[in-house]
């Protein structure tokens, strides 16, 4: 079975706050710990997981790859710098005390989704996680 997460390397620590057996670092799947964005990319979207990390930049870096080669990624976790607080924030969505929610889902937005919609969260101290989509793609149906 091919993981559901990958985590770059910034967040490895995070692994275990995730779905049991559903998450591989990505040193795990063979790169290098300073392997650049784009072969975590890469790795996520070849793996069809929800990439993880605390990497601001790679938001744009998503984006671009996608564009450039006119495919669509399997979602993308931002959290916040800081062990306490990113620790924080996992045991609060999976005690439900944070709820994924997005305008095309009556229901709450789960992991599947989130893969399945190629959907960017911004994990957030601060209320809910913001959903939005990741791709724009003119080339999906």
């Amino acid at each position: 079975m091919r993981p559901t997460f990958i985590l770059d390397n910034n967040v490895k620590h995070l692994k275990t706050l995730l779905p049991r057996g559903q998450a591989k670092t990505t040193v795990e799947c063979g790169l290098r710990p300073e392997a650049d964005d784009i072969a975590v990319i890469g790795l996520a979207y070849e793996r069809k997981a929800i990439l993880v990390t605390s990497d601001v930049g790679i938001v744009k870096k998503s984006k671009r790859f996608q564009s450039q080669r006119s495919v669509c990624l399997f979602g993308l976790l931002i959290l916040p710098d800081g062990l306490e607080q990113q620790l924080r924030l996992l045991n609060d969505i999976r005690s439900r005390r944070k709820v994924f929610r997005h305008q095309q889902f009556e229901r709450t937005v789960t992991w599947n989704n989130i893969r399945e919609e190629n959907l960017f969260v911004n994990a957030r101290m601060a209320g809910q996680p913001g959903l939005q989509d990741l791709c724009d793609c003119d080339w999906e149906d």
